[in-house]
């Protein structure tokens, strides 16, 4: 009886997806039982936070601090975070880390990545790898590096970068979409600009800059799409070339706003031409 409802439900989903907006329907209907989804389509990331549900609000650090409740968990997690698709950040890594190179990793939460390409990258034990994280997340990823007697890694509260002087690589995966803060505004928070600038897993649109609202099933929270040539654009009037850009087919559509839809999450390898 299970299968039969469900071979119902899909043949009606496809019927509907058939008629004018049909498909904007059933994603707008089934939101709350596909995982992820998103909804709505603001001209700033302030827009979108004003529209999400109050009921839904959302604490990333309360996230960070209950992390620690489950240790074996995150360790475990530390050495598998790496995914195939995380090849082309590591690629241009591999040809940027030098023995005297700073890297700083926004967003690189207890470490994870840091850990995780141990076996395949052979990172300068002279290596200074900082990351910039939320309060308890830095503080969580301090103690698990302590442990581990890992002198290379060390960790900064987010809203500290200038402290961190002299950085060769600036890097960030999966971050830059939760952020109120742009990334020029978040580069002007340096003392100095860093020479190369890597951006992984990163929504883009090809010509549109906007924000959405991204519903997580416990919370919706508002998710910033960046223009790749409003992008381009900028890092080049701070003296950037773009040197690599890579996609990997991660989508998100959104309903009754389909010519919006992100065909990809991108990344970036920018490099100061000083």
């Amino acid at each position: 009886m299970k299968e039969l409802r469900r071979i119902i439900k899909s043949r009606v989903s496809r019927a509907i997806e058939l008629l004018p907006y049909g498909r904007d329907v059933v994603l707008h209907v089934t939101r709350n039982r596909r995982g992820i989804s998103y909804r709505g389509m603001f001209n700033s990331w302030e827009e979108a936070a004003q529209a999400a549900s109050k009921g839904k609000s959302f604490d990333y650090d309360a996230i960070n601090a209950n992390k620690a409740s489950n240790p074996e968990r995150e360790k475990q997690r530390l050495q598998t975070w790496f995914h195939d698709t995380d090849y082309p950040l590591l690629y241009w890594l591999s040809r940027i880390i030098d023995e005297e190179c700073t890297v700083l990793d926004l967003g690189g939460s207890l470490g994870h990545f840091f850990y995780s390409i141990q076996n395949k990258l052979d990172l300068p034990k002279t290596l200074k790898y900082v990351i910039a994280e939320l309060p308890s997340a830095a503080a969580y990823g301090t103690e698990m590096s302590r442990e581990r007697k890992e002198n290379r890694l060390s960790f900064l509260d987010s809203s500290k970068l200038s402290l961190v002087h002299d950085v060769d690589v600036f890097m960030t995966a999966g971050t830059l979409q939760y952020m109120p803060k742009r990334l020029p505004g978040i580069i002007d928070e340096f003392n100095e600009e860093p020479r190369h600038v890597l951006m992984h897993n990163l929504p883009v649109h090809a010509e549109k800059e906007f924000s959405t609202i991204q519903n997580l099933g416990l919370c919706e929270v508002p998710y910033r799409i960046y223009s790749v040539a409003l992008l381009c654009e900028e890092m080049k009037s701070r003296g950037y070339e773009l040197i690599e850009r890579w996609v990997n087919d991660r989508k998100i559509e959104i309903p009754f706003n389909r010519s919006l839809a992100i065909l990809g999450y991108g990344g970036f390898y920018f490099r100061n031409r000083e």
